[in-house]
C-alpha cells in the first residue's frame, strides 16, 4: 500500500506538485509515512518556473484520520525541513 506509493514517488524524475488521496481509507500512520517520505527527499521543497519555492500539496481528507490536529502537531514537532509549510 503506502510503502509502494512512497517508492513510486521517490522514483519519479521530477517532484510531485500535488497528491490527491481523498476517500482512500488511509490512516494517520499512512499519512505520516507519506509526509515523512516526501520531506526526507532532496527534491522537496522545489523551485517553480516562476521562481517560488514550494512543496508537494497533499489532499488526504475523508480518510481514516481520527485525530488530524494531533497528527499535524506530531509531525511539526519533529522539526523536519519542509514541514513548516503544514
Amino acid at each position: 500500500g503506502i510503502r509502494l506509493l512512497t517508492q513510486l514517488i521517490a522514483s519519479q524524475p521530477y517532484p510531485l506538485r500535488e497528491l490527491h488521496l481523498s476517500h482512500t481509507g488511509i490512516s494517520e500512520v499512512a499519512v505520516a509515512t507519506l509526509v515523512l517520505s516526501v520531506c526526507s527527499s532532496e527534491r522537496y521543497p522545489f523551485q517553480t518556473k516562476e521562481g517560488a519555492w514550494t512543496g508537494c500539496w497533499m489532499r488526504v481528507d475523508n480518510n481514516e484520520i481520527l485525530a488530524p490536529i494531533t497528527l499535524v502537531t506530531a509531525l511539526k514537532s519533529l522539526k523536519i525541513k519542509g514541514l513548516e509549510m503544514v
